[in-house]
């Protein structure tokens, strides 16, 4: 039988455990499947829409609402919130919002010219973006990538497989946050993260991943929120 997953988390609930040792989801001294389903393929505008930035002053955006109202990034366990800029910038863009679990999170990325840069952590929900101040006023726009969350905190990736078939390029794994470390504003996914090359996210392309658990900590460190 496969595996259900739930669809609805309530957004004021922290389901958060911390040093969560049991899941019944999870098989315990063993490695563990987990299917992220077709994901949606990634969007550059769908948290802000392109925005001029005025020299020299802040911003908070108005955030673009894609289910029921509220700001999501359209993944089962989130996803990364990218940014880009048409012209050169280095200003900081302050992420605010919740994880899959309903911890509040918050995340700083800094344009890189005009490139888009990706963050590092998984958000379920977004409820605000900022931008700092500096002397330029370039277009912004703000949304998600492939870089995907996982519901549990990860050691190690032992097998891929996508659309069914094992990964003839493996994707890019990162380990959630080593337990002892705490969360910063700018360091890794607590539970880690997984980043399909190839064969991407488009709605229809399903994604597999054999995990190596961290069975003592299964929920990650506590998110940093400020």
């Amino acid at each position: 039988m496969a595996l259900r997953y739930p669809t609805a988390y309530p957004e004021r609930i922290n389901h958060h455990v911390p040093s969560l040792a049991y899941a019944a989801d999870v098989i315990h001294n063993a490695p563990n499947r987990f299917d992220f389903g077709a994901v949606t393929a990634l969007d550059d505008d769908g948290l802000v829409a392109s925005n001029a930035l005025v020299s020299g002053a802040t911003k908070t955006f108005t955030l673009l609402t894609n289910t029921n109202g509220v700001s999501r990034t359209v993944a089962r366990w989130g996803r990364c919130v990218s940014i880009t800029s048409d012209a050169a910038c280095t200003r900081v863009v302050t992420v605010k919002g919740r994880d899959y679990l309903g911890q509040r999170m918050s995340e700083t990325i800094t344009f890189a010219g005009a490139a888009k840069v990706l963050g590092k952590k998984a958000f379920y929900f977004v409820d605000e973006i900022s931008v700092s101040s500096e002397a330029n006023t370039p277009n912004v726009k703000m949304g998600w990538d492939d870089i995907l969350g996982l519901p549990y905190k990860a050691r190690q990736m032992l097998f891929e497989q996508k659309n069914g078939v094992v990964a003839a390029n493996a994707g890019t794994f990162v380990a959630g946050l080593a337990t002892g470390t705490a969360a910063t504003i700018s360091n890794a996914d607590v539970r880690g993260t997984y980043r399909p090359v190839t064969v991407v996210p488009d709605a229809a392309n399903t994604f597999s991943l054999l995990l190596s658990l961290d069975e003592e900590n299964l929920h990650g460190n506590t998110q940093f929120f400020a």
